[in-house]
């Protein structure tokens, strides 16, 4: 048998990574920024990932990944700042792998990291951090140079990302009402959701007119 082919560049999806692995993703608005997710485990059931859908699409990959990284490392508890930073580091190390990221970071200015943002799929803030980590620039050349992302990108980071969407939920709902014969009042039970809010969030139904009748 041949040797496996080598995946190199950038992840296409983390979403679709993780549900390859047997996670489940699920989008939902938070109502905060402050927030972009969460991961757990329970007994009997793949990880689970819950992410705001509400934060731009650089930011949700790489919290995602941050995520990962708590599910693929801790499993007892810990010091919160140092399983955060570990988490972190791995994100940064799934997303931006160092012997690849490196020819794209030496030598590149701010205002030209676009580029390399729209390839990576990734923010330039993290590109810049990415750069110290792996010391490719100074403390003094990352210092001034988020000095200059301030004042270059204040109005926002260009190249926006879309949100990944997740589909292994979804299939199984579908599986559920297509071959088991589970009615959407019958899954809106299962899932503890309204009828509208299954057939909106997991089965992708658009609500159609409604029809009012006035006295």
């Amino acid at each position: 048998m041949g040797e496996e082919p080598v995946v190199s560049g950038p992840i296409p999806s983390v979403v679709e990574l993780i549900e390859q692995a047997g996670g489940i993703v699920v989008l939902g608005s938070f109502g905060t920024n402050l927030m972009d997710g969460l991961s757990f485990r329970l007994e009997g059931m793949p990880p689970m990932f819950f992410m705001n859908r509400d934060v731009p699409g650089d930011r949700f990959r790489f919290s995602l990944a941050h995520e990962l990284g708590h599910m693929v490392m801790h499993s007892v508890p810990d010091d919160d700042e140092k399983i955060e930073g570990e988490a972190h580091r791995f994100a940064a190390a799934l997303l931006m792998p160092a012997t690849e990221i490196k020819p794209y970071l030496v030598g590149t200015k701010v205002g030209g990291m676009g580029r390399v943002k729209a390839y990576w799929k990734v923010s330039i803030h993290s590109l810049i951090r990415r750069s110290l980590d792996l010391k490719i620039i100074t403390d003094s050349q990352y210092k001034s140079m988020n000095i200059q992302y301030r004042k270059i990108f204040k109005e926002g980071e260009p190249v926006a990302l879309e949100i990944e969407r997740p589909n292994r939920l979804r299939k199984m709902i579908e599986y559920h009402r297509d071959v088991l014969g589970y009615s959407r009042d019958d899954l809106a039970t299962l899932l503890v959701a309204e009828p509208d809010y299954v057939d909106r969030s997991y089965l992708g139904v658009r609500p159609g007119p409604r029809l009012v009748v006035s006295n």
